[in-house]
C-alpha cells in the first residue's frame, strides 16, 4: 500500500514501517508534488487535459499578442498580453505543467 497522506506516512513510522529519514524524505516528496496529480485537485484526467490544453494555448496567444501589441503601439494589447503571459505562467506552475 502506498501512502498517499501525512498521517499515513506517521503511522508507517509509529508502527516502525519506515525510518525517520525515510518519512522525511517521502513527507518532503509529497508535498512538493502535491498539484500536479488531477485527483489531487478534484478533477478528472480529461479535466486535466483539457485545462492544460487550455492554458498553453492562452499562454502562446498571449506571446504572439505581446509583440504585436507592440508593433501596432496599442498599449491596451500588449499590456493584457503581458498580464496573460504573467497569470499564464504561475497558473502553469501551480498545476505543475511547467518547473
Amino acid at each position: 500500500m502506498e501512502p498517499t497522506s501525512e498521517q499515513d506516512l506517521k503511522r508507517l513510522l509509529e508502527e516502525g514501517k519506515i525510518t525517520q529519514e525515510d518519512y522525511s524524505q517521502l513527507n518532503e516528496t509529497m508535498s512538493k508534488s502535491k498539484h500536479t496529480h488531477p485527483s489531487s485537485l478534484g478533477m478528472s484526467a480529461s479535466e486535466f487535459a483539457l485545462r492544460k490544453r487550455l492554458l498553453i494555448y492562452g499562454f502562446v496567444v498571449c506571446c504572439i499578442g505581446l509583440p504585436a501589441g507592440l508593433l501596432l503601439k496599442l498599449p491596451v494589447v500588449w499590456g493584457l498580453a503581458l498580464a496573460g503571459i504573467l497569470i499564464g505562467f504561475f497558473k502553469m506552475k501551480s498545476l505543475g505543467i511547467v518547473k
